[in-house]
């Protein structure tokens, strides 16, 4: 971090300008919209999981040349780097949320491996009675908020600095506790919720966190104690939905819901860019989306995995979807 503050000051001159935000619950099919709207590769640059991880420009010039030398020689640096951290993550955590080297990957990264911060420490750390006092950073106090967002816009100007080329920042997390945040410190912010029923959501979270913490953290949450605590999560994380987007609704703020999403991302594409008076017919962006259609389906035929019944939790559907009511409703997820 010092090297780059000393010898790489430029990057601190960079605007982030007009940013888009994606957010939403885990397993709300955040990351395939994500990816989606990352094909827009004229408009849009996302940050990488090396990136997040490794918050250096030191470190990514150095990764840079990597790059380079595969090109160039024929080597396989990057394939190797790729191969290594498709091993650490594991296969069940690989299948449920796939990684590569080049993938736009989530915010969420930054903040809880450099900051300890985020909901995403629930994979990591598995103590259930500090999950919500770690990951609620709207409940922190004004000083570290504001520490966070400069932290988060460095390093968002040394990924816009190697790479920006006059494009945008495209983020997607579950940072929604930061979303008032950035919204108050971005200029032109756009942000943008995806949706899914929490019946939907529950098992897959549970899974692959269950999964992961397995992975990270070396141990997994007892069942009954994960599901409660899961239940907690859930209720706190969607009032800030419903408070961020439904009571907070303005024009730079747009609510998706899954299953249309999913069912035709082209369509919900075409009405996203048409809303924001963006082109999208005869742009490369829609023939990338084109061409990834069958990419997404093979992938999904071949790459599957099983989550746990809400029944296999000790919960049902009723329960479920009498719990969250307020928000099924505000969200249109009847």
């Amino acid at each position: 971090w010092t090297l780059d503050h000393v010898l790489l000051f430029a990057y601190r001159r960079v605007q982030i300008i007009n940013p888009v935000f994606i957010v939403g619950g885990f397993r709300t099919g955040s990351t395939t919209l994500h990816r989606v709207l990352a094909q827009d590769e004229e408009r849009y640059v996302s940050p990488r999981f090396t990136e997040l991880a490794l918050p250096f420009l030191s470190i990514q010039y150095l990764l840079d040349f990597f790059e380079w030398m595969d090109k160039r020689v024929g080597t396989r640096i990057i394939a190797f780097i790729e191969k290594k951290l498709q091993e650490a993550a594991g296969p069940d955590v690989i299948v449920r949320h796939p990684m590569a080297y080049y993938h736009a990957e989530e915010c969420d990264v930054l903040l809880a491996i450099n900051q300890w911060t985020g909901y995403y420490t629930i994979c990591m750390y598995p103590y259930v009675n500090l999950w919500e006092e770690v990951g609620s950073i709207s409940d922190y106090p004004k000083y570290q908020q504001q520490h966070i967002v400069r932290f988060y816009e460095r390093c968002m100007q040394k990924v816009m600095f190697r790479r920006g080329k006059g494009r945008t920042l495209l983020s997607k997390s579950h940072l929604i506790d930061c979303m008032d945040l950035f919204d108050g410190h971005f200029e032109g912010a756009r942000f943008i919720n995806i949706v899914r029923h929490p019946k939907e959501v529950f098992g897959s979270w549970y899974a692959l966190a269950q999964t992961a913490a397995g992975v990270f953290a070396g141990w997994q949450v007892p069942k009954e104690v994960a599901v409660e605590a899961h239940l907690k999560f859930w209720e706190s994380y969607f009032k800030k939905e419903v408070k961020f987007f439904i009571e907070g609704k303005s024009e730079s703020r747009v609510v998706l819901r899954f299953r249309p999403f999913i069912k035709d991302q082209l369509d919900t594409m075409r009405r996203l860019y048409t809303g924001w008076h963006f082109p999208f017919e005869n742009t490369k962006f829609l023939e990338r989306l084109k061409a990834d259609q069958q990419a997404q389906r093979d992938y999904k035929r071949v790459h599957k995995y099983t989550n746990p019944t809400l029944g296999e939790l000790g919960l049902n559907e009723k329960e479920v979807s009498e719990k969250y009511s307020e928000y099924i409703q505000a969200m249109g997820l009847e």
